[in-house]
């Protein structure tokens, strides 16, 4: 019994492998509600607000920069990889259209009238395309796309919703 309990107790890499993956795809779920919620938490840091989004987005990046295995595929029970369920083809266009736009924000500082406000500017596009950099690692599967599909769905109602309201 001892020698069951040390044997399952200590994790393994396919462990660690298969807990970071979870983790990866429920930031990714959370995303949308952070983002739609960011205001309602915010964090004062040297004068900076960090709201949820900023603190999810940096936990997705630096989880996805743990890759598990060479080739970045996360491992399944059976062992083997799956594929992105992204097309990359016009992925690879979205990003590169985000870093020219990123790239033109940054030069903009010089001539900007509020340093500050344009920064902020910078920052919230600079998550976007690092969420956008590391998504494809995370939607390996179709019912992952669609759980996010659904997830901002939902938050956009419930932003619909509210608004009415209001």
């Amino acid at each position: 019994m001892h020698g069951w309990l040390t044997a399952h107790a200590q994790p393994t890499a396919h462990n660690r492998a298969s807990f970071t993956a979870y983790l990866g795809s429920a930031i990714l779920l959370a995303l949308p509600l952070a983002v739609a919620c960011g205001s309602l938490a915010t964090w004062q840091v040297h004068g900076v607000n960090i709201t949820a989004t900023d603190a999810l987005v940096a936990l997705l990046v630096a989880v996805s920069l743990r890759s598990p295995t060479d080739n970045g595929a996360w491992p399944t029970a059976r062992h083997e990889t799956l594929r992105p369920a992204v097309a990359l083809t016009p992925y690879r266009g979205l990003l590169v259209t985000l870093v020219a736009l990123i790239v033109l924000m940054a030069l903009s500082l010089v001539w900007a009238a509020d340093r500050v406000l344009a920064l902020k500017e910078l920052l919230k596009w600079s998550e976007a395309l690092a969420v956008l950099a590391v998504a494809p690692r995370w939607l390996r599967r179709p019912g992952m796309v669609a759980g996010v599909v659904a997830m901002v769905l939902a938050v956009a109602c419930v932003e619909a919703c509210l608004g009415g309201l209001q």
